[in-house]
């Protein structure tokens, strides 16, 4: 058959990327704006992982990471009619008013045309979505930066979600939902701080939530419903205060559910179920009164009330489900009136049942099962409630008429009602058997085994069971007893979003695994909890048979295969299955039933069986409303001998009836049994004559289909249908009944295959089933006629390919509809070549990934020595691999190119030879000639390791500089060039020393700042003789190996600024050689080894930012040799040890922003080496300063933050050398000692937060330039020194006078700084403040004026804004940095925010930064705090591992503690991060303080990058202000003041009466025509004036007319603000009135979305009444059904791109996002598609599939 062989199958790998470039020449008309060339090819992407270039092979699949790729290329395109007019992608509808959600584009993108002066576009707007494109999101995705819309939603993409999407700060809109991603969320998601809408739901992630996304306090819709993460909500989620919708159902969430969800007051719908959260659900959720939609179900390990549902009464749905309620119910549940659907089923609720709650007017649905409800039913029930579940209560009593309700779905199983109340009631009968302990037959019982084919017919399986019927209709809260009483179902829930739901589904599957394929065709569902009951039933054991199948998820790779149906299985009250998926059990195949057995005790005469819903699981793919508990067929029999006839009792008047049809009938069903099994007999004895295949004996046995089906499907195998023929036989191609097309493999009666062969494929097949793998329908078996029957591929197969390869006719393989270029053809044929080579069978002939792109792009030549893919024997390859092997182990690799071969060899020193392209490293190295053999070799083993190290790193030697002719050891890698040359990365020296000069080992490898990804290679750890590695500053990932213990001889080690994570190994502690070690900044844990107290030799360790954690350990007593220890930013814990005072040799130390506690060791009085101390923020303990009497070699002396209670030694003034002191926030007191200020090294003094007293100094040396005094109680007269020019003075806090500081000189508003902030105390003069920090007055899209802080500002210095509204105040010196800049602005744009210019400046510093609100009016305010992070990169660099982190404290409480926006922006640089938080002003300030505790890396990107940072504050009054928010004015200003007030006054009063009239007025003309009422509309239009609209349409022109309804005419127009619109005039003879008018346009504005047309609003002046929607450019589809409108014939087959094609869009976009701004014009001489960037290089545009269609000739 056609794509499978004859006589084996074939299992492969393939890969291939397909990209062309070429140059050609041309000119580009540059009139109308062009797209940014960096974004220009960001929209074609095109990844083709197999044979490729539209070979016409969609049959036959290859395995590419797990994947089934069809072998055909995937050519997404712009729609050219569209946009991307001409190859511009910025034109046509991507720059028009068409909206981004528009149904009919897809993909698309649009464009801002603003930049630069209107001649540059940004893509703004990007939706590719529903395509299923398969593989991983491009990198080149992260680079559109100006994006502010992205939905990739319902595709199947896969791999991690990159950091880099932190780079995308300006979204607001970010769907990635729906798809197969996976891995950690990034934190840089919290960068999106423009974000209002985020959806990560249905993927696979993994993982908490990261904390930074409580950056994105604009964001008001959250989706991470099924996405895969776990653990607790993060704290500072209590930061999106803008929330109004969270989905956060069927996840791993543990933890209680947080109280602080409950301030989030405009929340309108929350929905947490099938989560792992335990406890009860919070009290705060009381606050949320703006709540339309509440769901929380599943809690467990605690007890809840209804107590804070009493203030939600807008609440429309209510669902509360399994969450231990145990509560009666709220005495005001009469008072919910907007409520549609309550569901709190499955508690313990007790009490009668209010009669206020079945007459709720808007009450259509009611859950109330399983919980502990008494006494009767109300006697009234609103006829709008039409679902009502009350199964499993204890209710009894009379049974109310409104029963009886027309419509009404009411269950009632499991209650105490009486058998004549019930009977008397009008209700289904068989109901008084389900009421509580079933009552029916107890004791007795009548049957031992029923069977149900749920959702389907009566069914007679093959080993004879008669599965009785379950198709009645049911619903949301029904019940079925059986008509022999036998069995019975119950069923409760309702699908949520899908009305008229059904309540089972069927399909035409056939089920390879049982020979009773239509039992599973069918099958019951139920929204939530699905009952089966065993009636009347003999006490015993019994085996339970539940039958399963999934046919509603599809079995290809796309989005519609990412749905998880998941429910548990109780029998009799025994959860048997925990989250079951019947998918996942059957392997991911939709074919394959799946049998589930268990015992089961009867003990009362009945059986249970619950299948219930427990939130898990996705609840919307493919569609709305998938989910809930599903089974196909049931059957129960006993383990014991039944007493018992199985037959249902009767009455006595039936009895002799019974009697004789019994009598009868068993006569003649004796005699028919009788002629049928002698029939059967015979026919067995005649099919056993000529066959003796066994197929009952298999585990999985496959459908059997009757030789007549094949032969009429076949055309009684007819020649014209043969599709190939082999040893087998012949391979037919046929279609069944059923519509499947099959290739029906037929035995040849003179096959030498027999009937064992023919069983063990049928066993294989059925077993073996999977994606990637041809399915077996089935087999026929009778008499000689031995069938196999497959699924028909469509094409041929790679046998075929060969063939036609071999016979020179590969380009026949191509598409016929595209047209072939001469230079189309030879890279086609290169393609193909490579491909053919990608599927070679033994791994070692395949090519690397990398050697394949240098195929694909010329660099490399394609071998054409290629032999038969994929059938190689397993001797030849392995015969192949061992003489590799051997060769490896024989020496010295030289190489030599051989020119008649034309491909480059290795030869060893023996001269036998082999393909060198298993060593890529020195690819581009080989030379024509012989290797010169007198100089020494590098060692064989190291070049091995060299080449497969940078081979996985995919880096190169240079080799100019060594590697020189393919020997490593050579060149400036054996001179005296340094290891640590900046000229040389990577790089290597090698000692030539070895073997009597002839053999080389490498001793030094430098590998660092070139950004290498991934894990670190075991082959690292075999080059035993290096002395010096140095691999910092790249992204290497995963754990560090306990074999870097084997490089004892190594002295210099560093790994710092990596990814690398994990425990340190304790095998560090064998390098004992090592004189520097350095693993900081990277992402271990755990403790520090004791092992490295070995290293007694090490001189340098640098552990800062590292992720170390715990005690330092005793052994490190042993670490004599340290003269440098950098240790901050761990989680370092315990007291310092005072085995550090005897590092004598000491000369740095820095231990900032630890664990540790306790205080300060006085031995670290012993390091008189000590040039630089750093130690801060301890906790815990208090510290003085007597150690540091002797340390008098200081040049850097910080103790910031260490709880220092003591006055300064009296020696102070003999710290000659001390350039740096910083004490402050501490609790140092008493005077500043003169001589403090006089010592001749000293430039920056840090004395800040602490408690000093008394004067200044009256001198001071002119080279203390930095002085922070701030927060102390100095007082007295200030000296003269502080006007010295260049002086950074701040005196902020203390207790002078306002006179000597008015007098002083200094910057002016400092009186007001003072301790207790005087200035309008008592009374305030603002309401409200806020500040650009960093940035110029900029005023908000929300018109809030952010005043100007863009003064230079340094270390010590303050600012007083001009109106006193504001001051800042900076403490703190960048470590390293001369001349900081305490601003950083960038160029970003935030996308998750209208007022990204807001953002693109923050103010900074390095310790202290403090903002103040002055004269503020006492009481609540919200204080927003607004944030952004430009400096980290967001790729995937060493540049990107920086962590910015800090403490914010708002009134002198901490409110956010180890805060970084990068992780709240979720890692993207794009997204500005906003905080909101309320704050009580009492004494007329408003104190913000930022605060850096040491924290966070201190030297990514670059040195000194730390400390507080903030873009924006903006303070409001929670209260209603008494004050003008004016500036206070002199006496002598209010004369003009109040006579200005009066005449405004007066004009005011005047216009305000003359604008009241003129309103009147016109409202009561309005009236007389027009009763039309919008307000009552929860979503109000836009409403247009006539004289607009008429203006528009040209005055209703007949000539714009779209068309004409019953309602009216439908009008085409313009508005003037360019938007083309749809305007819908209603008729005034229409039958349509006002009531409809108003019902449309309250519809169309609350259910808008992507798929609907966009209502623009309305118009409703006297008569005219006009709806305005946006204009669909491309008619209706009547049009197109009826012929007025052409439809192309170009219509790519729907619905079943590859897998492949939408890589290969992807990987192209990629490439084309480096070149430029592409527009295309033709080359009529070349004959050939061309597309030019911004720099007028000119490439091919037939890479560029996405845009081939659009090329036209030049204009």
């Amino acid at each position: 058959m056609a794509g499978i062989s004859l006589d084996f199958d074939v299992t492969f790998y393939a890969a291939a990327s397909i990209l062309f470039f070429a140059s050609f020449t041309g000119a580009q008309n540059q009139t109308q704006p062009t797209t940014d060339p960096s974004e220009g090819g960001c929209v074609c992407v095109c990844v083709c992982i197999c044979l490729c270039l539209c070979l016409s092979l969609s049959f036959l699949c290859v395995y590419v990471v797990g994947y089934k790729i069809p072998l055909q290329v995937v050519l997404l395109k712009a729609d050219t009619q569209k946009w991307n007019i001409s190859g511009e992608p910025c034109s046509g509808a991507a720059i028009d008013q068409t909206s981004i959600s528009s149904a009919d584009y897809n993909s698309f993108i649009k464009c801002n045309c603003s930049y630069n002066n209107g001649s540059l576009c940004h893509i703004v707007q990007l939706k590719v979505t529903e395509i299923d494109i398969i593989g991983p999101i491009p990198e080149d995705l992260w680079t559109l930066i100006h994006l502010s819309y992205l939905d990739v939603s319902k595709n199947y993409l896969t791999g991690n979600l990159s950091r880099s999407i932190g780079n995308l700060t300006r979204l607001q809109y970010l769907n990635v939902a729906v798809n197969a991603l996976k891995g950690e969320l990034p934190k840089e998601l919290g960068n999106l701080t423009e974000l209002l809408s985020l959806s990560i739901a249905d993927n696979y992630f993994s993982g908490h939530l990261p904390p930074e996304l409580g950056n994105l306090s604009n964001l008001q819709k959250l989706y991470i419903q099924s996405s895969g993460v776990n653990g607790e909500i993060p704290s500072t989620f209590a930061n999106l205060q803008s929330l109004d919708t969270l989905w956060a159902s069927d996840s791993e969430l543990a933890g209680k559910i947080p109280d602080f969800i409950g301030n989030w007051s405009k929340l309108k719908i929350l929905r947490l179920q099938g989560n792992s959260f335990e406890g009860s659900i919070p009290m705060a959720f009381g606050n949320l009164t703006s709540l339309s939609e509440l769901r929380v179900s599943d809690l467990t390990n605690g007890s809840s009330s209804l107590e804070f549902i009493k203030s939600l009464k807008n609440l429309s749905v209510l669902e509360l489900r399994n969450n231990n309620i145990s509560d009666s119910f709220p005495s005001n549940i009469g008072e919910y009136q907007k409520l549609k659907e309550l569901d709190l089923s499955f508690n313990n609720i007790s009490g009668e049942i209010p009669n206020s709650l079945f007459n709720l007017s808007s009450i259509s649905m009611l859950f109330l099962g399983n919980n502990k409800m008494s006494g009767a039913l109300p006697q009234e029930k609103i006829a709008s409630l039409r679902v009502v579940d009350l199964s499993y209560n204890n209710l009894g009593g009379e049974v109310p008429s409104w029963v009886n309700q027309q419509k009404l779905q009411l269950n009632l199983v499991g209650n105490n009602f009486t058998a004549t109340s019930l009977n008397s009631s009008g209700l289904p009968s068989g109901l008084e058997c389900l009421q509580q302990n079933f009552p029916c037959d107890r004791g007795r019982g009548t049957h031992y085994s029923f069977a149900i084919n749920c959702g389907g017919e009566q069914f007679t399986s093959a080993d004879r069971i008669v599965y009785e019927r379950d198709n009645n209709t049911l619903g949301p809260a029904t019940y079925y007893v059986s008509d022999t009483n036998r069995w019975a179902v119950s069923i409760v829930g309702f699908f949520t979003g899908i009305n008229n739901a059904r309540y089972t589904v069927d399909s035409s599957y056939q089920f390879t695994n049982t020979l009773d394929s239509e039992l599973f065709q069918t099958s019951r569902l139920s929204a939530s909890s699905l009952r089966y009951y065993g009636l009347r039933l003999e006490n015993g054991e019994y085996t339970v048979n539940l039958q399963f199948a999934e046919t509603v998820f599809e079995d290809s790779t796309n989005w519609k295969n990412l749905g998880r149906r998941v429910f548990d299985v109780y029998i009799q009250g025994i959860r048997v299955l925990q989250n079951f998926d019947i998918r996942k059990e059957s392997g991911w195949v939709t074919s394959q039933a799946i049998r589930m057995e268990f015992k089961a005790q009867v003990s009362e005469n009945y059986l249970e069986i619950h299948l219930f819903w427990a939130g898990k699981g996705t609840t919307s793919i493919p569609t709305e409303g998938t989910y809930g508990p599903s089974i196909a067929a049931i059957s129960i029999t006993p383990d014991f001998e039944p007493t018992v006839n199985n037959i249902p009792r009767t009455s006595k008047k039936k009895k002799t009836g019974l009697i004789t049809g019994i009598v009868v009938g068993g006569g003649l069903l004796s005699f028919l049994s009788i002629f049928i099994i002698f029939y059967l007999v015979q026919k067995e004895n005649d099919s056993q004559t000529n066959d003796d295949i066994e197929l009952l004996g298999m585990d999985v046995r496959p459908f059997t289909f009757s030789y007549d089906k094949l032969k009429m499907a076949t055309n009684d195998f007819s020649s014209a249908n043969v599709l190939g023929e082999g040893g087998y036989g012949s391979v037919y191609k046929g279609k069944l009944q059923d519509g499947r097309v099959i290739a029906a493999k037929q035995l040849s009666l003179t096959s030498h295959q027999g009937k064992d062969q023919f069983v063990a494929e049928i066993a294989t097949m059925t077993a073996v089933q999977h994606r990637n793998l041809v399915q077996l329908y089935g087999c026929c078996h009778e008499g000689n006629n031995l069938i196999l029957v497959y699924e028909y591929m469509a094409n041929n197969s790679l046998e075929h390919v060969w063939k036609l390869y071999k016979e020179g006719r590969e380009l026949e393989v191509v598409d016929s509809a595209i047209t072939l270029s001469e230079s189309n053809e030879e890279q086609i044929r290169r393609v193909i070549r490579i491909a053919l080579l990608c599927t070679q069978t033994s791994p070692s002939l395949r090519p690397t990934m990398s050697r394949v792109v240098a195929m694909l792009l010329g660099d490399v030549q394609v071998t054409n020595e290629i032999t038969t893919p994929g059938f190689l024997s397993d001797r030849k390859f392995n015969r192949l691999i061992s003489s590799i092997s051997d060769i490896s182990l024989k020496g010295n690799f030289t190489s030599f190119y051989n020119s008649s071969a034309g491909t480059s060899m290795v030869s060893t020193a023996g001269q036998s030879v082999i393909n060198a392209n298993q060593y890529p490293m020195f690819q581009d190295s080989i030379r024509e000639g012989a290797q010169n053999q007198t100089q020494p070799t590098t060692d064989p083993s190291e070049v091995k390791a060299l080449n497969s190290l940078f081979e996985h790193w995919k880096i190169k030697a240079d080799t100019q500089q060594w590697n020189i002719s393919g020997e490593p050891c050579s060149g400036d890698a054996i001179d005296q060039t340094s290891i640590s040359s900046a000229d040389y990365n990577p790089f290597i020296k090698c000692n030539c020393s070895y073997n009597n000069g002839s053999l080389c080992h490498i001793v030094q490898l430098k590998v660092t700042e070139i950004d290498i990804i991934g894990p670190i290679p075991e082959d690292l750890w075999t080059l035993t003789h290096l002395s010096y590695l140095d691999v910092s500053k790249n992204y290497l990932t995963g754990n560090l190996s306990r074999s870097i213990g084997n490089l004892t001889q190594l002295q210099n080690l560093t790994v710092a600024i990596n990814a690398l994570k994990g425990e340190l190994p304790k095998e560090l502690g064998n390098l004992t050689e090592l004189l520097s070690l350095s693993i900081a900044d990277n992402y271990f844990s755990g403790h520090l080894p004791s092992e490295l107290g070995n290293l007694s030799n090490l001189q340098k360790l640098y552990i800062q930012s590292s992720g170390v954690s715990g005690e330092i350990p005793s052994t490190f007593a042993n670490l004599q040799s340290l003269d440098t220890l950098w240790a901050s930013d761990t989680e370092l814990a315990g007291k310092i040890p005072d085995f550090i005072g005897n590092w004598s040799k000491l000369k740095i130390l820095r231990l900032q922003g630890n664990s540790f506690e306790g205080s300060m060791p006085l031995a670290f009085g012993n390091l008189t080496s000590l040039s630089e101390l750093r130690v801060s923020d301890l906790t815990n303990g208090s510290s003085s300063l007597e150690f540091i009497k002797s340390l008098k070699n200081l040049s850097v002396l910080e103790l910031r933050n260490n709880n220092i209670s003591d006055s300064f030694p009296s020696n102070i003034g003999e710290y000659q050398k001390l350039k740096e002191l910083d004490l402050s926030f501490n609790n140092i007191s008493g005077e500043i000692p003169n001589s403090l200020f006089n010592m001749s090294s000293l430039s920056m003094l840090f004395l800040g937060n602490n408690k000093m007293s008394g004067a200044l100094p009256k001198e001071k040396i002119a080279s203390l330039s930095v002085l922070d005094l701030s927060y102390n109680n100095l007082a007295g007269e200030v000296p003269s020194w502080v006007n010295q020019q260049n002086l950074q003075l701040n005196l902020v806090g203390n207790n002078f006078t306002a006179a000597s500081l008015n007098s002083s000189g200094l910057p002016s508003g400092l009186e007001c700084l003072r301790q207790n902030f005087p200035c309008d105390r008592g009374r305030g003069t603002y309401n409200s403040f806020a500040v650009n920090c960093g940035g110029e007055q900029f005023t908000s899209a929300s018109r809030i004026v952010y005043e100007s802080d863009n003064n230079t500002l340094g270390p010590a210095t303050y600012y007083v804004s001009d109106s006193n509204r504001w001051a800042v105040s900076i403490v703190g010196f960048f470590t390293g940095i001369i001349n900081a800049r305490y601003i950083v602005d960038s160029a970003y744009q935030f996308t998750n925010t209208l007022d990204s210019e807001l953002f693109q400046t923050s103010r900074l510093s390095a310790s202290s930064l403090r903002y103040y609100g002055l004269g503020l009016e006492n009481g609540e305010y919200t204080v927003n705090l607004q944030f952004a992070e430009t400096v980290f990169q967001d790729s995937i660099t060493w540049k990107n591992l920086g962590r910015r982190v800090f403490d914010v404290y708002i009134q002198g409480i901490r409110v956010l503690q180890n805060f970084d926006i990068r992780k709240e922006s979720g890692w993207v640089t794009s997204q500005a991060v906003l905080k909101e938080f309320k704050a009580r002003v009492s004494e007329n300030y408003l104190e913000i303080h930022l605060f850096w505790a040491g924290k966070g890396t201190t030297s990514i990107p670059s040195e000194g990058t730390y400390g507080p940072s903030i873009a924006a504050i903006s303070v409001t009054p929670d209260f209603e202000p008494t004050l003008n928010n004016i500036a206070h004015t002199s006496k002598q200003n209010k004369t003009g003041l109040i006579t200005g007030i009066l005449v405004g006054g007066g004009v005011l009063s005047f216009l305000s009466i003359f604008i009241i009239f003129y309103l009147v007025q016109k409202e009561n003309d309005s009236q007389t025509n027009d009763d039309i009422d919008l307000l009552g509309i929860d979503v109000r239009p836009f409403t247009f004036s006539y004289d607009q609209l008429k203006m528009a349409t040209n005055d209703f022109s007949s000539a714009n007319m779209l068309g004409e309804g019953g309602y009216g005419s439908v009008y085409k127009g313009k508005l003037q603000d360019g938007r083309v619109i749809a305007a819908k005039q209603l008729s005034l003879t229409s039958h349509q009135g006002k009531d409809q008018f108003v019902a449309e346009i309250a519809t169309m504005t609350a259910v808008q979305h992507r798929n609907l047309v966009q209502l623009y609003g309305c118009c409703h002046e006297g008569n005219n009444r006009i709806l305005v929607y946006e204009y669909m450019e491309n008619n209706s589809l009547d049009h197109v059904l009826f012929g007025d409108v052409q439809v192309t014939n170009e219509i790519t087959t729907p619905g079943y791109l590859s897998d492949r094609k939408f890589d290969r869009l992807i990987s192209s976009t990629s490439d084309i996002a480096t070149k430029g701004t592409f527009t295309s014009f033709y080359n009529s001489s070349a004959g050939t598609s061309m597309v030019r960037d911004a720099g007028q290089s000119v490439i091919n545009a037939n890479q560029y599939p996405m845009f081939q269609d659009s090329i036209r000739d030049g204009r």
